[in-house]
């Protein structure tokens, strides 16, 4: 299979959002926003910002004027849309989800008042990194932004620039699929990455002693960035492929892939790990796993049930913080 390649384009302007809402609705918000497809976003309440403050377990010498604002924030999740027609389309989506929700669940989740604008894709990229530092995922690996000088003799420096595309290794769904490839992989392994966003999952596995890797997603952005982070920890290229496309309606995209993978992470949503359930079958070897991940404890019985109705059979469930990880083998 030939790898994707990238020619140079316009920068692409992004629909920043700020969806304020009440904190505890947090949780089934960012679900609901994962099902209508937003991949990525940013959570500020400013009680946990208090909590950081008066933690006793806090090193710092300062804390930056950038950040102490955040005490006074009003609570929001930020989410970002391309602005083309698929980003607006999506954005439109979640406006409409927004206002019927307003009407029957108020009292949870407050007003939902959105305030959106236009950012370039430098904007988009660099607004975050003040808050993206290193941190440890299971016993081996210690995820970090690429900007950052981290030396740790015991661990696996997993370095990470995620650019426009979702995954830092912060979010549950993430953390989930990586302790498992620290679990499962134990050497030799030929691994799948569908929904690859920033290439973490790509990464984790090749570092963590996976033989190769093909990763892919239907966002350009999204297999850039990845190929990227490949290279920027020094995996060969020659142990690594990537496509572009959407495998459940591109056949020939699909038989390129191969039918011999000894794992494959899915770290999407609900909608689309059911949709693709027969596929995990066919792409699979005999005793392979699959990681279905980005599922809201609500509906994981749904992903669970119809990947066994593919012949798929159940090794456990895990759930973390309201996220939950399902793992199959074929």
């Amino acid at each position: 299979m030939e790898k994707v390649k990238f020619r140079v384009g316009e920068k692409m302007n992004f629909i920043k959002a700020d969806i304020f809402a009440e904190p505890a609705s947090f949780d089934l918000l960012t679900g609901i926003l994962i099902d209508l497809g937003v991949n990525g976003f940013e959570i500020v309440d400013n009680k946990d910002f208090e909590e950081f403050l008066q933690s006793k377990e806090g090193n710092w010498d300062y804390i930056e004027s950038s950040l102490l604002q955040l005490k006074n924030a009003k609570p929001r999740v930020t989410v970002y849309f391309e602005d083309n027609d698929t980003g607006r389309e999506i954005f439109l989506s979640v406006k409409e989800k927004l206002d019927i929700i307003t009407e029957v669940e108020s009292d949870l989740f407050g007003d939902l008042v959105i305030e959106e604008q236009v950012v370039d894709e430098n904007d988009w990229a660099n607004n975050w990194k003040q808050f993206f530092k290193p941190f440890n995922i299971g016993d081996k690996l210690i995820v970090t932004p690429s900007w950052e000088a981290v030396y740790n003799p015991n661990r696996k420096i997993l370095k990470i620039d995620p650019g426009s595309s979702f995954g830092t290794g912060q979010h549950q769904t993430t953390k989930l699929c990586l302790e498992n490839l620290e679990r499962h992989i134990h050497g030799g392994e030929k691994v799948l990455d569908v929904g690859c966003g920033s290439g973490i999952l790509s990464v984790g596995a090749m570092l963590l002693g996976a033989d190769s890797v093909c990763f892919g997603d239907i966002s350009e952005n999204a297999v850039k960035s990845a190929e990227e982070n490949l290279n920027n920890n020094g995996i060969d290229k020659a142990r690594y492929s990537a496509f572009l496309g959407d495998i459940t309606k591109d056949k020939a995209l699909l038989d390129s892939l191969g039918y011999d993978y000894d794992i494959i992470c899915a770290n999407i949503v609900a909608d689309v790990l059911i949709n693709m359930s027969d596929l995990f079958v066919k792409l699979l070897k005999k005793n392979g796993m699959l990681f279905a991940s980005g599922i809201i404890v609500e509906r994981v019985d749904e992903v669970r049930d119809a990947l066994e109705k593919s012949g798929l059979q159940e090794n456990y469930i895990e759930i973390s913080e309201g996220w939950c990880i399902v793992t199959m083998s074929k």
